[in-house]
């Protein structure tokens, strides 16, 4: 393997996949998403029910719970739910 190709293996373990659910507040303009989905470095998925399915990739250790913590801090994040499946509600 090239000397590169192990850099680029080596930075994948350190960083891990993380899916989640983020509700917004009532009147949030589609400019205001993009923005917030540019801050985190997200990936948009589908949206269910006024629910945005986000992806991002966090950089070891970094837990999923205190990147979830720090985001609900962001005035247009109403909530935010690691369920996989479906947004709550449903």
């Amino acid at each position: 393997m090239a000397p590169s190709q192990v850099a680029e293996a080596s930075r994948e373990n350190l960083s891990q996949l993380f899916n989640f659910w983020v509700s917004l507040q009532d009147g949030t303009s589609e400019a205001s998403i993009e923005q917030l989905i540019q801050e985190i470095h997200g990936r948009k998925g589908p949206v269910n029910a006024g629910w945005y399915n986000v992806e991002v990739t966090l950089p070891q250790p970094q837990p999923p719970d205190g990147f979830m913590e720090s985001l609900k801090k962001a005035k247009i994040v109403k909530a935010v739910t690691a369920n996989r499946n479906m947004p709550p509600g449903q």
